[in-house]
């Protein structure tokens, strides 16, 4: 059983909590595991629970990642489910760096890895904070991208089904992770919890050991994968979710469920059309996927409300023999016109159906499929597409013929450049009176300055044409290059290329990379080992920092014990680029105060420059049921009685006084200063 409470008031849902944990108390001599977001907000919770249940119980608070883990291991025993910790992941990619650079892709973080190489392996700290932030990346990575994830591990490191979906400057990032795959010698967590979700929609009987009440007290941030997971859970057990300001991007999450069918084509046919129900007008697009993932065929269509009558869909999609299509839904027109991935088309109970459906031997449908993290999962649904209407296209026995095109001159293009830096020069050869390049030049040799396939077509003395083509992955590019910006007071790299015989840069300096401080033109002049002699320079200005500060709505810097306090800075900082107390993100941040003392609330900002500012704040935490009385002993006023001019003097060393009121009977304000 899955109950969810939801509430924007954190007090109304641990009281929530609290009353069902007095309903239903745990055994005296057990612990009672309880999920929450983090170690602060769990504390106030276990104070919030003993103050209403008027009991100190044994809890045990647990972040949902370490919770889930623990879970897993009753379904994997012998699986170490916390393998991918930050730690383990941060030291694996320091040592998959220098294999890394051995890939073309890597180029985004070449300049940081060759200044890892040239300084021997040192880790100072770019680099440390470098592998930091890809740490974090990856972490996220698992719990909000688990179907990547899956994609990433289901391939080699040399497919280029690592990059779908991918930009050229991110192609590294699965390689990464497959270097990393190697190290850790261990899938994810978030595998094995796509792995027991599939399965949980085959178990009849339940037979793991897992806690017969669940707790998760969460925010609005609970991945897709751990609502699959805890919602399939709640079949064999009671999940009790509290949840936080829940927005409407979770409930588009629980509710996302989107559907399709796999089928084989033993030969080639047309789909003239399909039937479908819906109880919802509106617009859906059908997409039809071959095995490698490329649409053959879509269809948009206005589909009016035919919740018990069929709607036929006209389609006329021609398929080849194959094996493996998938024919489902697009996913952003459903979005656009239902608020979700479920293109609210119906579907078959689970009671009537045996797969596979087969059409004259042409086509069978081979399975029901949901489609969500990690990928499809098997179900017990037929999807939304009934009363297949397919036509055979006519064919005959096939005779193979042999024919000569083209001129049986044999064609190459080699590659020649003295100093091949920046450019390369291109030479077709052969026994051919005229040639075409790719950019229409028609001179036998092409002087090119990018990577790219080249293509050239020549012609013979019978005008018969011959072509060839050469892939130049990368061209040599003597340029002085830097992937930051130089904040006022901070140190940047200025890097050349690598594995020159000699450089000399304009400040002295003789190496590949240099460190620099200031504004101002730097060059530096090399030579090859061939003796070809480079040269660039490069104009840096710095740049000013802009000040993060710490901004707040009290009227003194003295708080009480316990009180929670709002802070927050401008929205000219981005929410992932500001960080308080080293811990928490976001331009907004609340802290419980519950020291008596001086305490510090500390705001690190970096501004759309990548520059750093740093701002703290100093507060006096006190116990209020005493600071009254104290403040009144400490308080005098003379003359006493007076003609209404008197004085005001309080000495303290524990309060800082910003305003003072002066209150009449009837609760008028007299003075304010």
């Amino acid at each position: 059983m899955l109950n969810l409470y939801k509430s924007n008031k954190i007090e109304v849902i641990s009281e929530l909590l609290a009353e069902e944990l007095k309903i239903c108390p745990p055994p005296i001599n057990e612990k009672l595991e309880i999920v929450v977001p983090n170690y602060f907000l769990g504390n106030w919770l276990r104070e919030q629970i003993t103050i209403k249940n008027k009991i100190s119980a044994l809890y045990e608070l647990k972040t949902l990642s370490t919770y889930t883990e623990s879970l897993l291991t009753n379904f994997f025993p012998a699986i170490d489910m916390s393998a991918w910790n930050f730690e383990s992941i941060k030291w694996g990619i320091i040592d998959s760096l220098e294999e890394l650079n051995s890939f073309k892709e890597s180029f985004p973080l070449r300049n940081w890895i060759n200044k890892y190489l040239d300084n021997k392996k040192t880790i100072d700290g770019d680099i440390y904070n470098l592998t930091k932030k890809i740490t974090n990346n990856f972490i996220d990575y698992l719990i909000f991208r688990p179907e990547m994830i899956a994609q990433w591990n289901r391939y080699e490191i040399n497919s280029s089904n690592l990059f779908k979906n991918l930009n050229s400057d991110q192609f590294w990032q699965p390689i990464l992770y497959k270097l990393l795959e190697e190290k850790i010698s261990e899938k994810p967590s978030c595998l094995y919890m796509i792995e027991v979700i599939k399965n949980f929609r085959k178990i009849k009987n339940f037979t793991f050991n897992v806690p017969n009440q669940i707790y998760i007290f969460s925010d609005n941030n609970l991945s897709k994968l751990h609502i699959n997971f805890y919602s399939e859970l709640s079949k064999f057990t009671k999940v009790n979710l509290y949840l936080l300001s829940a927005g409407d991007d979770l409930w588009n999450r629980i509710n996302c469920d989107l559907g399709e069918l796999e089928f084989d084509a033993n030969e080639s046919f047309i789909l003239e059309s399909v039937d479908v129900f819906t109880n919802q007008a509106g617009v859906r697009k059908i997409v039809l996927f071959d095995n490698e993932e490329n649409i053959v065929h879509e269809h948009t269509e206005d589909v009016p409300e035919s919740d018990n009558i069929a709607h036929t869909i006209e389609l006329n999609f021609q398929i080849s023999a194959g094996n493996s299509y998938r024919l489902t839904t697009d996913n952003d027109v459903s979005i656009a016109n239902f608020g979700g991935e479920n293109p609210q088309l119906k579907r078959s109970s689970s009671d009537n159906l045996n797969f596979p459906y087969t059409y004259n031997g042409i086509v069978s449908v081979n399975g029901s499929y949901w489609y969500g993290n990690g990928g499809s999962f098997l179900t017990d649904y037929y999807y939304y597409f009934y009363n297949w209407k397919i036509r055979t296209i006519c064919s005959s026995a096939r005779t193979p013929v042999e024919v000569q095109i083209g001129s049986s001159e044999p064609l190459s293009i080699d590659i020649t450049s003295n100093c091949p830096y920046d450019s390369l020069t291109l030479n077709a050869s052969g026994n051919f009176t005229s040639f075409e390049w790719g950019d229409s030049s028609t001179n036998q040799s092409l002087t090119i300055f990018e990577e790219g396939t080249y293509e050239v077509i020549a012609y013979d003395s019978a005008g018969c044409a011959a072509t060839s083509s050469v892939e130049i992955p990368s061209i040599n590019s003597f340029e002085i290059t830097s992937n930051e910006s130089l904040c006022e007071g901070s140190t940047i790299y200025l890097q050349s290329i690598i594995g020159l015989e000699s450089y000399l840069w304009n400040t002295g300096e003789t190496s590949s990379v240099i460190s620099i401080n200031s504004s101002g033109t730097y060059s530096v002049s090399a030579e090859d080992e061939n003796g070809c002699e480079l040269f660039d320079e490069i104009t840096i200005e710095s740049i000013a920092a802009s000040q993060i500060e710490i901004e707040y709505e009290l009227d003194s810097l003295v708080v009480c014990r316990g009180s929670s306090v709002d802070f927050f800075v401008s929205s000219s900082f981005e929410n992932m680029n500001v960080v308080w107390n080293n811990v928490d993100l976001g331009n907004e941040y609340s802290q419980i105060f519950l020291l008596n003392g001086e305490q510090e609330v500390t705001v690190t900002g970096l501004d759309e420059n990548g520059c750093s500012s740093v701002d703290t704040l100093k507060l006096t935490v006190i116990e209020c049921e005493t600071s009254i009385d104290e403040f009144f002993l400490n308080t005098q006023l003379f003359p006493n009685p007076n003609d209404g001019r008197f004085i005001i003097q309080h000495q303290s060393s524990k309060e800082e006084i910003n305003l003072i009121r002066i209150i009449d009977l009837q609760s008028r304000i007299i003075e304010q200063r």
